[in-house]
């Protein structure tokens, strides 16, 4: 590059030096008096006109090749601008693709999946594939995770149901308040809107899950962007983080509704219509397998005077905190219903009839103990009766179960009430 600047330069220079001697020499005395050399002022005059002209065209061509590389260069520019809109756009829509394959996926797991914990480690583990395949970098980092708030229907608090980190999925009931970041959880679920914040290369997206125009719960997410990529990843981002919302919402109602088909409103129990598809099913495993199953039946004692006494809404009171007795009392594996009015059965799978004496005696201990409240804040004392039945391979059917385990609760009743009786 030096070698061609310079050559450049003496092409240059030696007719434009030359040009400027002849100019000077043309207007000398010795010039004027014709006293110099002879003939050679003409051939001076001569050689500096043709030097004059050979400026002239460097000049014309060095203004046609500087056009001539600017152009190129404009070309080059535009190619490659080009070919970087290309690349983008190639980048839009791979991004495109991975989004409704995910979309795709997670609505074939409401179809094919009935568990609701098994529906949110599918979605979640999507859902951090998707982020993944759009990012440079990648979910494993301490500081990034996918979390799942869910509203409580009773409560209508948010309470986180699932998070992802790396690639391990930890429940409600193994998330410790240290591992849930609840910063614009709660707005998130009151607006209905995204929430954006940057915290350094961590990215922090805040989106409510709305299905049926009801905002049902929040996703968290928390991941690294490499500085290079934020200003044009992110609202990208956030639109496609918007649409798989959309879909995860619809994937968590799905159980959702089926969980409040089946369960009673005012307890948060299983139905009597559940009871009945559910311990046919327990018997059948009871019997091919040789394991003891009991069932306990209880209803609150004078419920009718509770509620002439202090209000039907102070009666509804009572059956909640009772069955919130029973639901604290429960085995992980035992499950209640509202068998009707203020009667409730309970299934104890892997239990004995003795077995399942010692729990309603400690279920009965624990009610009569406890102190409810009625609507105008005055405490007042229930008790409840129970009658126990174990399963027996003789029994027709799961109804004759349910009629041997309904006598015993007759006779305690008839016995004089806040008592246990077996049959």
């Amino acid at each position: 590059m030096l070698k061609q600047a310079l050559i450049i330069l003496l092409i240059i220079l030696i007719p434009l030096l030359t040009l400027i001697f002849a100019t000077i020499y043309h207007f000398s005395p010795s010039y004027l008096n014709h006293t110099f050399m002879g003939g050679f002022p003409a051939l001076l005059t001569a050689f500096s006109s043709l030097c004059a002209i050979y400026c002239i065209c460097l000049v014309v061509l060095f203004f046609v090749v500087n056009q001539s590389n600017k152009s190129l260069w404009i070309k080059n520019v535009s190619h490659q601008k080009s070919q970087e809109d290309i690349i983008r756009q190639n980048k839009i829509l791979s991004s495109r693709v991975d989004l409704l394959s995910a979309t795709r996926e997670i609505s074939l797991i409401i179809t094919h999946e009935v568990d609701f914990r098994t529906i949110l480690t599918k979605s979640l583990e999507i859902i951090s594939y998707f982020i993944t395949s759009s990012l440079t970098t990648k979910i494993s980092d301490e500081k990034e995770s996918i979390t799942i708030f869910l509203k409580d229907e009773i409560s209508g608090r948010l309470t986180p149901q699932a998070q992802r980190k790396s690639i391990e999925v930890i429940f409600e009931d193994e998330l410790t308040s240290t591992m849930v970041d609840w910063r614009n959880v709660n707005e998130s679920l009151e607006h209905s809107r995204l929430f954006f914040s940057a915290d350094g290369e961590v990215m922090d997206f805040t989106i409510p899950l709305v299905a049926d125009r009801e905002t049902i719960g929040v996703l968290k997410v928390k991941t690294l962007l490499d500085k290079q990529e934020k200003e044009e990843v992110i609202k990208h981002l956030q639109d496609n983080l918007l649409e798989l919302a959309r879909v995860l919402a619809l994937a968590v109602k799905t159980p959702l509704l089926y969980n409040r088909a089946i369960t009673d409103g005012l307890t948060a129990l299983y139905t009597k219509r559940h009871l009945f598809t559910e311990l046919p099913l327990y018997i059948e495993i009871s019997k091919r397998h040789g394991i003891p199953l009991s069932v306990v039946m209880f209803d609150i004692d004078h419920f009718k005077n509770i509620n002439d006494t202090y209000g039907h809404l102070t009666g509804d009171m009572v059956l909640k905190d009772i069955s919130s007795i029973l639901r604290e009392t429960l085995r992980a594996t035992s499950t209640a219903y509202r068998y009707g009015g203020e009667e409730i059965t309970i299934i104890l799978p892997h239990t004995s009839k003795e077995q399942a004496l010692a729990f309603a005696e400690r279920l009965r201990k624990r009610v009569a103990n406890h102190s409810f409240l009625t609507e105008r804040g005055e405490k007042i004392k229930a008790s409840i009766s129970l009658g126990v039945a174990e399963y027996q391979p003789a029994m027709a059917d799961f109804k004759e179960l349910l009629s041997q385990v309904d006598m015993g609760l007759y006779r305690a009743k008839q016995q004089g009430r806040n008592q246990t009786v077996t049959v």
